[in-house]
């Protein structure tokens, strides 16, 4: 039975039905919704909060518009980031929010984080890694939404750590990849990024790079859909839009291996 309280002090059973309650509903676990359901209990209605209280006020501010849930896919990546080490999430973080070509807006931005932070956890972040990652996901058919400037024939842009002043995401606090304006946005109305610069080949002057492009170029997988995804990796000389084509061709070859090795 829902109790009638005496005074607004809010004790520790009740604060951990509230901390339960959250742990219960995910999708209402924001600062905003805890500060209306904590105003609707102690003022508004003026009751212990409990369980019970806790499941009405949730109903009736349900019916009045007034909870704001969070999309599925905000909620898997803030599951995904509760625990996560700091260092690499900062860095993941950093270029996740400068690149343009996967989208980081809205639930396929959060989806794209969820996915690769996973893929990621326990690897080094960084431009080759980001993108052996992006194919694996993509060869075990974990979809990878891509910005709808992207073209098929293009390499995705996966520079770290140079601001692409081409992309329109929101600037992030480290380690934090959604903000409380951004949690409930429709992927459909988000923001779509401009083209941005992709990699330019680097000229060598032995001709060297010329060559190790042509290897990478010449990488086959074991099928035509992984030398395609193979394709798609490409490693750029760190604070650069240059393609660094010995370490692409590197990469690639260890894409397709990896491929075979689990086959």
């Amino acid at each position: 039975m829902v109790q009638k309280r005496q005074d607004r002090k809010v004790s520790q059973v009740e604060m951990n039905a509230f901390a339960q309650f959250f742990q219960q509903n995910p999708q209402f676990d924001t600062e905003e919704n805890g500060a209306r359901l904590s105003e609707y209990l102690l003022t508004t209605w003026g009751v212990v909060i409990d369980a019970e209280s806790l499941a009405i006020a949730k109903q009736k501010l349900m019916e009045a518009n007034v909870l704001t849930p969070l999309s599925a896919s905000a909620v898997k990546l803030k599951s995904v980031i509760a625990n996560y080490p700091k260092e690499p999430l900062d860095a993941f973080t950093k270029w996740f929010d400068q690149q343009s070509n996967v989208v980081n807006q809205g639930a396929e931005g959060f989806e794209n984080a969820a996915n690769l932070l996973m893929e990621l956890r326990g690897r080094e972040i960084s431009v080759q890694k980001i993108g052996e990652a992006i194919g694996r996901l993509q060869y075990r058919g974990t979809t990878i939404h891509f910005s709808q400037a992207v073209k098929s024939d293009r390499p995705p842009d996966m520079r770290l750590g140079r601001p692409n002043h081409a992309a329109t995401a929101p600037e992030h606090k480290p380690g934090v990849l959604y903000g409380r304006d951004e949690v409930n946005q429709d992927p459909l109305a988000a923001k779509r990024h401009h083209r941005g610069s992709f990699p330019e080949p680097q000229a060598g002057a032995d001709g060297s790079n010329e060559r190790w492009q042509v290897k990478a170029n010449n990488v086959r997988g074991v099928s035509h859909s992984i030398t395609e995804q193979a394709k798609r990796v490409f490693v750029t000389v760190l604070g650069t839009s240059q393609i660094d084509w010995e370490a692409t061709a590197t990469a690639r070859e260890r894409f397709v291996g990896a491929d075979r090795s689990v086959r």
